[in-house]
């Protein structure tokens, strides 16, 4: 996981786990743990995918790798909404 990935996931957890506290219910940090699991399975799936496509050439891991990291910024700025 890259450094901003970690970062930001870090304060969507803080932020779900003050959530939790505030309304005296579990519900956040697990569904925020359950996300994320969800995400990283799509994402490793996907970018295999998308290595497929180049035929096993030169190309692959540079495009799974790519892959990754696009996917990884786009998750960074879906995470960061639910910080408070």
């Amino acid at each position: 996981m890259s450094d901003a990935l970690e970062l930001s996931l870090s304060f969507a957890m803080s932020s779900a786990a003050e959530l939790d506290e505030i309304t005296q219910r579990d519900v956040a940090v697990p569904a925020l743990e359950q996300a994320q699991a969800a995400w990283s399975t799509y994402r490793d799936g996907h970018c295999e995918y998308v290595g497929t496509t180049f035929g096993g050439g030169s190309g692959t891991r540079i495009a799974i790798t790519s892959c990754r990291m696009e996917i990884g910024r786009a998750r960074v700025r879906e995470l960061m909404k639910f910080v408070r």
